[in-house]
């Protein structure tokens, strides 16, 4: 089944379980705990006020939260180029959720050009760090995708990540192929 026909059909499905994906916190500390606290009872203000401070300071945990909030409009207007931004500065920081998530704007194409190059690098670098979630994403690309053009978007991807200095910070875990 191809990508679009998923994501077309199953919409909510996909946002819901995208959402989910995206509030595993796991050793953050107390302000982080604090802030996924105000999160849950849906305090998005406070948790808003939480997580931009701790974002500012470059959390990238933090950093996808505030994606969250802009993405889904919660506590804030809903703003996919501000969402976008966001996940963009937490995958930059090595945060697998906010690479899926990033991947996930480039394939829809909202608050970013639809590119479903990047879309598909971004699921790669996020499977590589261990999220089983863009994972699926990739294989599911790889139906619409010739193999030179998931090669093409993996290496497009590396040298991206390379052109900004950035690759081993970016991969917490994992190792991009040659």
């Amino acid at each position: 089944m191809h990508m679009q026909a998923v994501l077309g059909s199953t919409r909510p499905f996909w946002l819901g379980l995208c959402f989910l994906g995206l509030i595993n916190l796991g050793g953050c500390g107390q302000s982080s705990a604090s802030a996924e606290a105000a999160f849950q009872r849906g305090d998005y203000a406070t948790a808003l006020e939480m997580w931009r401070k701790r974002a500012d300071e470059g959390d990238a945990v933090a950093q996808n939260y505030l994606g969250v909030h802009y993405q889904l409009g919660l506590g804030v207007q809903q703003d996919n180029a501000e969402a976008a931004k966001w996940y963009e500065r937490s995958a930059e920081n090595g945060n697998p959720d906010a690479q899926r998530n990033l991947g996930t704007m480039y394939y829809q194409g909202h608050g970013v050009p639809q590119d479903n190059g990047l879309a598909y690098g971004w699921y790669y670098v996020a499977s590589k760090n261990g999220s089983s979630k863009a994972e699926e994403a990739r294989q599911s690309m790889m139906n619409e995708m010739t193999p030179s053009d998931c090669k093409l978007s993996e290496k497009r991807i590396k040298e991206y990540l390379v052109s900004k200095g950035i690759l081993k910070r970016v991969m917490s875990s994992g190792q991009l192929e040659e």
